[in-house]
């Protein structure tokens, strides 16, 4: 009797055992799975927060713990329930189901490499029929298939395996959790809602040019004008372009956002940044080792201010309102919407939408738009309100819009009209350059009822070309559109020559200052230009 007892209390204690190290690695599968979504939550430093509205708030964090552990606990009761299976067909559906579920965690592991190496980003983020080309890409699927013989061979080693890592890395769980608790009792949102510096006073005001500066955000000037795919319609633009000066060879400072409007606001070529602060960007100019904060540089910006003019931004992805100090009049911006910013505000909305970020990535899901997709629809249509509110106002007399068009994700179906195209990460461009155009042209329908337009000096640019453009056509082309539209203007003129966009600063000053009034002075402006920068090179 006593021999049965102890052998009873041994398969008890194995039971209970097998039971807590199955939970182990059931909770471990699961952290590994949110590793992009924690990854995002606890280890953002300052370059992260530099771009971001607000800092997670408390129920991102415990939406997350729950996420977690309801996903943990999911897995562990398949886990017990496998373990009761009969070997045969049952056992191999199980395993082969468990080895797909490794796809959650190996597809998070990959983002969060891709965000931390420049190198890798490239490689672990683009297409794989982009970064290969079609004759690899398709040598690689035949390769897949080859082995999978060998993985159904190796298959219940592969699993044994696979739960072992999952047992090495379940000592992370608990630590993960609590942090997860401790950021949503530390979490404040008045880290980065800092306001920003007092706009200082302006000069006496002069009887200065109305400008207005759109810029459109990855505008390609080959698939705009030159290459323009058929039945593309812009017309908004064509008509634009027969009413302004056209700088058909113009070049932006960079393919980086970030380093394209920095030099374009300051008029100096800026080759790298550094963020040193959530509120303050480093510039590091070319040609030297000068740098200096993007707060401290003067710009297009104190250039009107100068003069005594309003100024007024409308910015997309860049934190205007903190970085440029009291240079601007007014100034309203939007984060460019990821996965981390784009699952709501609400716990009961964040929790879903977490779970539901395992299987869709910034532009793709399965179901179709994904939440940062629907939430950068939102960010357009807000930015839209925000610019025609601010470009009929005749009070600002120096506009900047930086606008989320034609840059990816590409939401507008130009053949609805509606913002309900998913999953084209790159042929949804040309559905952008119609949405472009429709932007246009709500703009100028606005400024034209409110009497602005003919009176404004407009100007249509972009930070960089379209960076994917290969991928559409198999061509690239760093050239960007310069469409510039002087007051009263009503015919177009062409400016054949090279231009640097980093000329901007200085041809809107000469324009505000009255020094340039005309088209042939725009166009005798940039070829004066090109021909010193040519003599100082």
């Amino acid at each position: 009797m006593p021999e049965e007892n102890t052998s009873g209390r041994n398969m008890s204690w194995l039971a209970a055992s097998g039971a807590w190290k199955d939970f182990c690695i059931a909770l471990s599968l699961a952290n590994l799975c949110y590793l992009r979504l924690w990854s995002g939550l606890l280890t953002y430093g300052p370059e992260d927060a530099f771009f971001m509205k607000a800092p997670p708030a408390p129920a991102h964090y415990l939406a997350a713990v729950v996420n977690t552990l309801v996903l943990g606990a999911i897995f562990w009761v398949a886990l017990r329930g496998s373990r009761r299976l009969r070997p045969g067909w049952q056992t191999a559906a199980a395993e082969w189901l468990f080895l797909l579920l490794l796809l959650l965690p190996l597809n998070a592991i990959r983002n969060v490499l891709s965000s931390q190496s420049e190198q890798l980003f490239q490689f672990l983020r683009s297409s794989l029929l982009g970064f290969l080309g079609s004759k690899k890409a398709l040598f690689l699927a035949v390769v897949a298939l080859a082995i999978m013989p060998v993985l159904a061979r190796w298959r219940h080693r592969l699993v044994r395996s696979a739960m072992a890592v999952l047992l090495v890395f379940s000592p992370a769980v608990p630590l993960t959790l609590a942090r997860g608790v401790w950021g949503a009792l530390r979490s404040d949102s008045r880290v980065l809602a800092a306001a920003p510096a007092e706009p200082r006073p302006l000069a006496s005001e002069c009887r200065a040019p109305r400008v207005l500066w759109i810029l459109f955000d990855e505008w390609d000037q080959r698939l705009t004008f030159d290459s323009r795919a058929p039945g593309i319609r812009l017309p908004e633009l064509d008509r634009f372009l027969r009413t302004s000066l056209c700088a058909m060879h113009a070049y932006p400072p960079s393919s980086r956002t970030i380093c394209s409007v920095s030099s374009l606001t300051t008029g100096r070529l800026v080759s790298d940044v550094k963020v040193t602060g959530t509120n303050d960007l480093r510039l590091m100019f070319a040609g030297g080792t000068e740098s200096a904060r993007w707060r401290d540089c003067s710009t297009v910006f104190s250039d009107a201010q100068s003069l005594g003019l309003k100024t007024a931004i409308v910015g997309w992805f860049l934190p205007y309102s903190r970085a440029l100090g009291g240079d601007v009049t007014t100034c309203w911006w939007w984060e460019m919407s990821l996965q981390h910013n784009s699952t709501g505000e609400r716990f009961s909305e964040i929790a879903p939408n977490q779970a539901l970020s395992l299987f869709e990535t910034t532009q793709l899901a399965p179901w179709g738009q994904s939440r940062a997709v629907k939430n950068h629809v939102q960010v357009y249509h807000e930015m839209i309100e925000r610019a025609l509110s601010v470009t009929t106002d005749p009070g600002y007399r120096m506009i900047f819009l930086h606008l989320p068009v034609p840059h990816s994700p590409h939401a507008y179906d130009r053949k609805t009209g509606t913002f309900t195209r998913a999953n084209s990460p790159i042929s949804g461009y040309w559905d952008s350059l119609e949405l472009l155009d429709r932007t246009l042209s709500e703009i100028r329908l606005a400024m034209e009822h409110a009497g602005q337009w003919d009176s404004t000096t407009v100007l249509l640019s972009s930070d960089h070309w379209n960076r994917s453009s290969r991928l559409l056509d198999g061509k690239e082309d760093h050239r960007v559109p310069f469409l510039l539209k002087m007051a009263g203007q009503r015919s177009g003129l062409a400016a054949p020559g090279r231009m640097e966009t980093v000329w901007t600063r200085e041809l809107l000053a000469a324009i505000m200052r009255r020094k340039i009034s005309t088209p042939s002075g725009v166009a005798e402006w940039i070829d004066g230009r090109a021909r010193r920068a040519l003599k100082n090179n």
